[in-house]
């Protein structure tokens, strides 16, 4: 890859195997990483040889929504979508390394831990919950 000879660092196929795989690699050897407004413009950059990320424009709630409900998206539109879901599951700005977590699923990791130790208290009443709506659909 042209990231690699640039930076003269050897990517592996083992590097590339990890579900991370490239951006795993990135972050890793701590590659310096050009932020830029669009995903034509990453993309070029990458095929020069730079590690790139287009910087999704944040969404309201109505167009997440209507980008959720759309059949056919973008790549552009896929990754809005899918910052615009990660900035509100994890309420923090979204990073290359928030979203290589979130491939690893850290996600369920936390909450596990969450309900594990201090949320354990609410786990009754979020079971509870989830309970009667499942009875209310079967009835």
């Amino acid at each position: 890859m042209k990231v690699s000879l640039r930076c003269g660092i050897p990517i592996t196929e083992f590097d590339l195997q990890h579900p991370g795989g490239f951006w795993h690699w990135v972050w890793q050897h701590n590659v310096p990483v050009t932020i830029v407004e669009r995903v034509k413009k990453a993309g070029a950059l990458l095929t020069a040889g730079y590690a790139a990320i287009a910087n999704s424009v944040e969404l309201s709630q109505t167009e997440l929504k209507k980008l959720q409900d759309k059949r056919a998206k973008t790549k552009t539109e896929r990754h809005q979508q899918r910052k615009a879901e990660l900035s509100r599951r994890y309420e923090v700005d979204v990073t290359p390394e928030l979203v290589e977590k979130d491939d690893d699923g850290w996600y369920l990791q936390l909450r596990m831990h969450y309900y594990l130790t201090p949320g354990r208290e609410f786990l009754t009443t979020r079971d509870a919950k989830r309970t009667k709506a499942q009875l209310e659909l079967v009835m």
